[in-house]
């Protein structure tokens, strides 16, 4: 357990206790200071993969599964974290966190990743619900884009980046040799571009490996650095599951 959260008080609270719930959760989560990401989708899996290999590894990134929204998940695994933890992916269902309600402002994500499909009613309120995240990652090349950005519009500090074969993607494809083991991808960001290669086969880890890059630039990480590591992420590493964080 961190050094930094022996002190937080593991304490059951009555159900209803709304308000002891939110500061509990809300007083774990400012006492962790390294990046939080929200991941919604249905892809959801893969993307808390591909971010894993791109921060460096499990021991870098650690992951909740709080699909179900239950606030006890949450604090056991905001206690459970590692003193050495860089940054926490958890992975949320839009439907389920309506049901909780002020609870799911006490996560306060530094970015908010759509894994795969952006309504753009969905996209705004999730950022309602979770608070206002630095960073908003969007598939460019999802037909509803413009639509999730003109939802956006009046959300205050919210950066909207994306990823794709678009052009003014922030992270843009721009070629994929797929083969029977490994992918060989060249992307471009701003006036940086580069090749690197990803060392297990198929599309859907391409444009996973494009959203965690996407995600590591709004974290304003090295993004040739994150590329580089998915040359060693064999099909086994991908597909293994990232570090839990709290009970399983």
């Amino acid at each position: 357990m961190s050094d930094r959260r022996t002190a937080a008080p593991r304490r059951v609270h009555p159900v209803g206790a709304d308000a002891r719930w939110i500061e509990a959760l809300a007083s774990l989560r400012a006492g962790f200071a390294a990046p939080v990401i929200a991941i919604v989708g249905d892809t959801g899996d893969g993307a808390a993969r591909a971010l894993q290999v791109a921060l460096g590894g499990t021991a870098t990134l650690a992951h909740v599964d709080w699909r179900e929204a239950n606030p006890a998940r949450l604090r056991d695994a905001l206690l459970d974290l590692a003193a050495d933890t860089g940054a926490l992916a958890v992975q949320i269902d839009p439907d389920t966190l309506k049901g909780a309600g002020p609870f799911s402002r006490a996560l306060a994500p530094d970015v908010v990743l759509f894994a795969r499909g952006i309504d753009p009613a969905l996209c705004l309120e999730m950022v309602e619900r979770l608070g206002e995240a630095e960073a908003i990652i969007l598939d460019r090349d999802d037909p509803r884009y413009a639509g999730c950005l003109e939802a956006l519009e009046d959300v205050r500090g919210v950066r909207a980046l994306s990823f794709g074969t678009n052009r003014d993607a922030a992270v843009r494809l721009i070629d994929c040799q797929l083969y029977t083991t490994c992918s060989a991808v060249q992307i471009q960001s701003g006036r940086l571009a580069f090749d690197f290669c990803i060392g297990a086969p198929g599309p859907h880890r391409v444009s996973a490996a494009l959203a965690a890059l996407t995600t590591v630039k709004a974290l304003g990480g090295d993004l040739a650095t994150a590329a580089g590591r998915f040359a060693g992420a064999d099909e086994a590493e991908a597909n293994a599951p990232a570090r839990r964080a709290g009970p399983a």
